[in-house]
């Protein structure tokens, strides 16, 4: 199983089971827009290599990042939050090596989304059109359970603003609890 998600979420599930991380996408996150993105064009993006972003810049903020800020396909930012103090050149290393072990088998994908980030409604219509990933889940506060609560793939937290951060909502929902191995 991989897991895609645009934060840690799935972090604790491969540490407890002591399993060899099989996605790029642990110690970062992804912008909703970036994420979305990259979910709808996944096979294309998946298989580029990330490259440094010019200054350690990031299109939502001007000034430099403390952490590195990667680039797939000159469009999709990766912020690599949990590799402060990584040079850029290990952190893409990092990514490359955890994408290589990555089954690419969608039906053995779990793809999780999470009202952080810049996310909004247009995103999350976005993220539930994508019928290509057959076990994905859309975490949403409280603040969007009117528009979005009842949906098929949609879980309303007990948060009031936006989600927890991805190890935090693991714990309070674990992949095991939705998705059976």
């Amino acid at each position: 199983m991989s897991i895609i998600s645009n934060n840690c979420y799935g972090t604790s599930h491969s540490k407890a089971k002591k399993l060899a991380y099989t996605t790029p996408f642990f110690s970062l996150f992804l912008y909703g827009e970036d994420y979305v993105t990259l979910l709808e064009s996944f096979d294309e993006l998946i298989a580029m290599d990330p490259v440094i972003s010019e200054d350690n810049v990031s299109k939502y903020f001007k000034a430099p990042k403390k952490y590195p800020v990667l680039l797939l396909g000159g469009k999709v930012e990766i912020h690599c939050l949990h590799d402060k103090g990584k040079t850029p050149q290990e952190s893409i290393a990092k990514w490359v090596r955890r994408r290589d072990r990555m089954d690419m088998d969608k039906e053995l994908m779990v793809v999780k989304f999470c009202d952080r980030d810049k996310f909004n409604l247009k995103l999350a219509e976005r993220f539930l059109a994508l019928h290509n990933f057959p076990n994905k889940i859309l975490f949403v506060s409280q603040k969007w359970a009117e528009e979005l609560g009842g949906l098929p793939g949609v879980i309303v937290t007990d948060d009031i603003k936006r989600c927890s951060t991805g190890t935090a909502l693991e714990k309070a929902y674990p992949i095991s609890s939705i998705f059976e191995q």
